[in-house]
């Protein structure tokens, strides 16, 4: 399937919802290209970056930008909590790492 059709099926998932993803800025812009390369308009949603909240919560400083805070990549940070790891970087299987890795650090919060 190429963009013009799957993004009917993406509209009606995201359309005005709050999204999770890991790495909120590159998945966002990565649909705003394919909207472009099909002269289609972007899909509007509203975006949370589970990347940035959990450096937030790791607070380790970034060694090169500062007052900002270190960024881990998915499967670092999966290992880092315990969260069993998939296979990376296919939709499906980032998604559930995601969550399970949400998950896990609520859990931790819960319990300190």
């Amino acid at each position: 399937l190429n963009w013009p059709e799957l993004e009917p099926h993406v509209y009606q998932l995201i359309h005005d919802n709050l999204v999770i993803t890991y790495n909120a800025e590159f998945d966002m812009r990565l649909l705003r290209q394919s909207s472009q390369k099909w002269d289609l308009e972007p899909v509007e949603y509203r975006a949370a970056c589970a990347m940035l909240a959990y450096a937030k919560y790791r607070r380790i400083p970034h060694a090169r930008r500062a007052g900002e805070f270190k960024w881990f990549k998915l499967q670092k940070a999966c290992l880092e909590e315990g969260v069993e790891v998939l296979p990376t970087h296919r939709a499906l299987s980032d998604a559930v790492a995601t969550r399970e890795l949400l998950l896990a650090v609520a859990r931790q919060q819960m319990s300190t």
